[in-house]
């Protein structure tokens, strides 16, 4: 401290001198001159043994410019290296100290990629995954078709939902929604919503986007079903189609019971005999028909088919299919005139047989917990603890504790919620300030992963549509949280500072205790 200043370096280490300089060194028999030269165009010198006859006259980073009164700059390293080994037991050399490179707070990486990346162990060149088209989406349509559509830097999300829309003549657009689809391992996948306002450019863009399927989803489900059929009949027929291809495909096998698999495959094997005239006499359902003509994977997914026995599976199918054929035959028989809501099956007010089981199936697939909505892992600012937002399609916002299923500890109903204001708060996670009516300018502030935070706001978003009648004000700001650049430089000698320990800065006889770090 006798200098007053501070440094987190040890003082005592020799630093290169600046300028040009000319230094002798002297050979020794065991290690000779005592330094290693390397480079090409300028020769430096990487390397200096301690206690070797260049200690403290080189130094690591020095360039060699003469050897031995020899200019050498313009010299290969192999050329410098013969003439300090042709050296006799004196070698002079005239060097100069590189100046450093400047130091940065990112620390430099390199990061090797192959031409082709697999998701989640999917086969390459799958089926699912044609070649991309230039300039061009394509977009999935859940009854096996596609449309692609030409775009630019300025088309949105909004505007190839429209596009779509308009072309498949649904009257019900407050339902639908463009969401991206990945892989999540051999039998699962998961769909995540795309903001109305990203731009279609971002989305090609997106890391391994060759392996990303855009789909055309019916995202939100509606308050009656009966409603939507009277509403937009195409619109239902659509969300059918979905339903029953997400049940086969299994996203819902893991959180799904056996019955409930089963009772949904007789229902959609009873639409299926009724649309396709293999309808028994006595209106009932063959089994074994069926079985034949589409095979039992088209009604029940795989998973399931792998575990149970078929035996088991057809008895209790054949279960179900019995006790439906009365109720069946009624219905059959009534299509086409009025009956009685009490009478008609399902009682509903929907007379056609076809539609009626469409409505029954979404009804019972309705009530699954991940049904229409999704469980995001969040953080409570206030209190920095680890909850659990389910997004309710009835109710609203449930959040609860990790493990517990009981009573939530915050509920917050649709028609509460004012506006949403959404700002990224680290590389890593966004937080989300839900401001209610109660109070507008403040809000219940939770942290979310930067990945979920699109597909959490667009849930609410549409619920709030569907639920209120409004679309729900959202705040975005995607500003890039500012860097916290640790000091590069240490702190004056008079401020208060910290002083770690590091072997060099107490003297040895001082014991641990005595070391005043403050």
């Amino acid at each position: 401290h006798i200098n007053r200043t501070t440094t987190y370096k040890d003082p005592r280490e020799l630093m290169a001198p600046e300028g040009r300089r000319t230094v002798t060194v002297q050979r020794r028999p065991d290690i000779g001159f005592g330094f290693v030269a390397a480079g090409q165009h300028p020769t430096v010198i990487q390397f200096v043994s301690a206690e070797g006859p260049s200690e403290g006259l080189l130094f690591a980073n020095d360039q060699i410019l003469a050897v031995n009164g020899h200019d050498v700059r313009q010299e290969t390293k192999d050329n410098v290296v013969a003439l300090v080994r042709s050296a006799d037991d004196v070698l002079e050399l005239t060097v100069e100290q590189l100046p450093a490179r400047p130091r940065t707070a990112r620390r430099s990486c390199r990061v090797r990629f192959t031409d082709r990346v697999l998701v989640a162990s999917m086969p390459d060149g799958s089926s699912d995954f044609p070649p991309p088209l230039p300039n061009a989406l394509r977009v999935y349509l859940e009854n096996g078709q596609t449309r692609s559509f030409r775009y630019d830097d300025t088309t949105t999300v909004k505007d190839i939902l429209n596009s779509i829309i308009s072309k498949l003549q649904l009257r019900a657009k407050q339902y639908f929604a463009l969401a991206i689809e990945y892989s999540l391992g051999a039998r699962s996948s998961r769909v995540s919503l795309l903001r109305p306002e990203a731009k279609i450019v971002t989305i090609i863009r997106m890391p391994n986007s060759d392996h990303l399927r855009c789909v055309f989803r019916f995202a939100f489900i509606p308050k009656d079903m009966e409603s939507l059929w009277m509403e937009d009949p195409r619109a239902l027929d659509y969300y059918y189609q979905q339903c029953t291809s997400d049940v086969v495909r299994g996203r819902y096998a893991f959180e799904m019971r056996y019955e409930a698999c089963v009772r949904l495959a007789a229902l959609h094997m009873q639409q299926v005999a009724i649309e396709s005239n293999l309808l028994k006499e006595g209106n009932t359902v063959s089994l074994t028909r069926l079985e034949f003509e589409y095979g039992l994977n088209s009604f029940l997914p795989s998973i399931l088919l792998e575990n149970v026995k078929r035996r088991e599976i057809r008895k209790h199918l054949r279960y179900y299919l019995k006790r439906d054929s009365v109720k069946l035959t009624e219905s059959l028989a009534k299509q086409g005139g009025r009956c009685d809501e009490q009478q008609s099956f399902l009682s509903l007010r929907v007379y056609d047989a076809s539609v009626s089981l469409r409505v029954r199936y979404l009804d019972l697939l309705s009530h699954l917990p991940s049904f229409g909505g999704r469980g995001f892992s969040v953080t409570f600012k206030e209190s920095q603890i680890d909850m659990i937002m389910q997004i309710d399609p009835r109710v609203g916002l449930l959040i609860r504790h990790p493990g517990k299923t009981g009573r939530p500890t915050i509920s917050i109903d649709y028609d509460l919620i004012d506006r949403l204001v959404v700002r990224r708060d680290s590389e890593i996670s966004s937080l989300i300030s839900i401001r209610l009516k109660s109070s507008p300018d403040q809000g219940l502030e939770f942290l979310v992963d930067k990945d979920d935070i699109d597909d959490l706001v667009g849930y609410i978003c549409g619920y709030q549509l569907i639920h209120c009648d409004r679309q729900l004000i959202c705040d975005f700001d995607e500003t890039p949280p500012s860097q916290v650049q640790a000091p590069t430089n240490p702190p004056p000698y008079s401020a208060i500072h910290k002083v770690i320990p590091c072997g060099w800065n107490y003297s040895s006889d001082i014991t641990s205790s005595d070391q005043v770090i403050i």
